[in-house]
């Protein structure tokens, strides 16, 4: 959500007149409060819009592994339930960007300017699964903890982050072959390729973030890395 400016309504709020002193301990002034009262005219705005909008799921499902998940869901009475054996395709996140605060927030390193793409996959779900309906009490709750890009998602207070880190990669003098074999097979990985080049002067001047980028718009990069685990089942 973000503040509507086109709506303001005014206010009267009473309180005191007030003044700025020089300062009697820094090099600047102070705020300084008098007794004399006086009644203030604002601006209130109360009236939000939407900034970002999805489309509500059904059911979000998340692997039993992220314990941490299942528990807090038990604790605030959030209802679920095991997973349905003819689930066949949902819809999966993976994370494109974010930036990570440099300094702790409530114990954490918060996330945000988080984007995302979306895709379907076809995946074998199992009991080691649960499903989370959003057609229950917690159902707008729900929404903003787990779609990743929310304002005060789980992604964004770092309880995914295990995700963000990339094992697997590769030997540059190794790799170097396969990437001559890669551009020349697939010639929309080289259109891609010469288009970065074109457009991102320092991309086309660093040959290690030029073999890097074939690696990741290849069948050899890692498919979890930065695949968020939280699957959306939407109706029917």
């Amino acid at each position: 959500w973000e503040i509507d400016s086109t709506k303001v309504e005014q206010l009267k709020f009473k309180g005191f007149e007030y003044e700025y002193l020089k300062s009697e301990v820094t090099s600047g002034q102070r705020l300084h409060y008098t007794d004399k009262k006086k009644t203030y005219t604002i601006d209130y705005l109360g009236t939000f819009k939407p900034e970002k909008s999805i489309e509500v799921p059904e059911y979000y499902i998340v692997h039993k592994s992220w314990s941490d998940i299942q528990y807090y869901l038990t604790y605030l009475n959030i209802s679920t339930k095991p997973v349905i054996a003819d689930i066949k395709q949902v819809e999966v996140y993976r994370i494109i960007d974010y930036k990570t605060s440099q300094s702790p927030y409530e114990g954490h390193y918060p996330h945000r300017n988080i984007t995302v793409s979306k895709t379907t996959q076809s995946i074998e779900l199992n009991e080691d699964y649960i499903m989370i309906p959003t057609n229950q009490w917690a159902g707008k709750f729900l929404v903003h903890l787990f779609e990743p890009h929310a304002e005060g998602s789980l992604f964004s207070w770092n309880y995914f982050d295990a995700i963000l880190q990339q094992k697997e990669w590769y030997s540059e003098y190794v790799f170097e072959d396969t990437a001559k074999e890669l551009l020349e097979s697939d010639g929309d990985l080289k259109a891609k390729f010469e288009q970065r080049k074109k457009e991102d002067p320092e991309f086309a001047k660093n040959p290690r973030a030029q073999l890097y980028f074939i690696y990741v718009n290849s069948d050899y990069y890692e498919p979890t890395h930065n695949l968020y685990p939280v699957y959306r089942l939407m109706p029917p």
